[in-house]
């Protein structure tokens, strides 16, 4: 009988030693749980966190670039998030940030604001040098289609690899860039990073996220963070809506009469955020229309309440609330 040979590209590296200072970033004071996160992300090297929205899982991932000090890169699936996150190692205190991705110009304004350096076809160099990079990965696997050679040297320099909301690894495109990363530190995150929670070795998909990150080393409830009061207790309450009957059997127009025009519900939607303002509460109403915004918007102020309406994108900068 022939003996499996296990091959490992990487020697085996000793865990780089922190003292859990929780000052570790300007500004904050970090989590207990961040910091045990922190510890248990030096001592795997490589593996998932799972953290709900508001878990702060953006100081986990720029505390360990800090403490690994090696070249770093981040990627992120959103313009927005791009923004967000560089901006933010430059608020921890990281002077070299660099960006690649599309930006709208107010992006580059707020990019240009803080020194962060972005990525021009003319000078790829600039921004592959800097010590943290915070990527689009759709931008970085357009440059490896295009054949931008500087594109894989970079890639292939980076020491620690962070990939945001990693559900979504298994696309084609996602998996090209992060399978040319060889990062010994390369982790990911997301609130739901598994499709079989249970069992994602046995998930086509997931088994690709367990290939490209390695398997969970940290999973952080919502009923956690509810308990250590860091978010607040959710109360669910679902409303009938009764009218229209609707004529149209495309989803477009079903959308149109049904959600976006719907009266009743719109009415209903505007009386009930009327009534938690009047309780003393900032209240956020989510659209997935422009238009249906609008007219929530014009049918609250009626009822003499000033209103502000967010689109396209607008950062938490421009929101004058």
């Amino acid at each position: 009988m022939i003996e499996p040979v296990v091959v490992s590209h990487y020697p085996v590296v000793p865990t780089v030693p922190w003292d859990g200072n929780p000052r570790l970033l300007p500004g904050i004071e970090l989590r207990d749980y961040q910091i045990s996160s922190i510890h248990k992300g030096l001592l795997k090297k490589r593996g998932v966190f799972r953290i709900p929205t508001a878990g702060g899982k953006s100081e986990i991932f720029i505390s360990l670039s800090k403490i690994l000090k090696k070249k770093t890169l981040v990627l992120t699936n959103s313009s927005n998030l791009l923004t967000q996150t560089a901006l933010r190692f430059r608020k921890r205190g990281f002077k070299s940030v660099g960006v690649v991705g599309h930006l709208r110009p107010k992006d580059r304004k707020y990019l240009d604001e803080a020194n962060i350096e972005v990525w021009n076809p003319l000078e790829p160099e600039e921004v592959f040098r800097k010590k943290v990079v915070v990527g689009m990965i759709q931008s970085l696997s357009g440059l490896i289609k295009q054949g931008q050679e500087e594109v894989l040297p970079f890639l292939r320099s980076i020491g620690v690899l962070h990939v945001d909301e990693c559900h979504s690894l298994a696309a084609a495109s996602q998996r090209m860039v992060v399978s040319r990363v060889p990062a010994l530190y390369r982790f990911g995150y997301s609130g739901t990073p598994f499709h079989d929670s249970f069992q994602p070795e046995k998930n086509p998909r997931d088994l690709i996220l367990l290939g490209l990150t390695g398997g969970m080393i940290v999973s952080l409830s919502h009923s956690y963070l509810i308990e250590r009061k860091f978010i607040a207790p959710p109360h669910v309450y679902f409303q009938r809506i009764s009218t229209p009957r609707i004529p149209h059997f495309r989803w477009k127009g079903v959308h149109a009469s049904g959600i976006v025009r719907n009266e009743e519900r719109n009415r209903i939607i505007s009386q009930g955020a009327l009534r938690l303002w009047h309780r003393g509460h900032k209240t956020l109403i989510i659209v997935g229309h422009k238009k249906q915004g609008a007219i929530l918007m014009e049918l609250i102020e009626k009822l003499g309440v000033k209103t502000y309406f967010s689109h396209g994108g607008k950062q938490v900068q421009e929101w004058n609330l």
